[in-house]
């Protein structure tokens, strides 16, 4: 079991993905979700300046995340807890509550 606790990095990157695919993130909301992991707004627009792709911005978002390169004092270190709380606050509830379950995480 993971703890909530555990802070993710570079190295979890294709399992984030993963768990967002298989559960049936919406690529649409990418810019939502970096907002609410503490991305910067100006660093969102520039990466959706390089890559018009949904995907390939998403997972430039969740680079920039995992990496710490953003207010991580504030809105704490990437963790899998983190992670479905700013899917909740999307409304990607049915995404947080299945990676809550898969990680055996609270859904708070």
């Amino acid at each position: 079991m993971e703890s909530k606790e555990l802070t993710l990095g570079m190295s979890d990157l294709a399992d984030i993905l993963e768990a967002l695919r298989e559960h049936e993130f919406l690529l649409t909301k990418w810019e939502l979700l970096g907002i609410q992991l503490g991305v910067h707004f100006n660093k969102l627009k520039v990466i959706e300046a390089e890559h018009r792709d949904m995907e390939q911005c998403l997972c430039e978002m969740l680079t920039v995340w995992l990496r710490l390169d953003y207010d991580y004092k504030d809105k704490g270190r990437p963790s899998w807890q983190g992670l479905i709380n700013a899917l909740r606050c999307i409304k990607q509830i049915n995404t947080a509550e299945k990676i809550a379950k898969e990680k055996c995480l609270n859904y708070e």
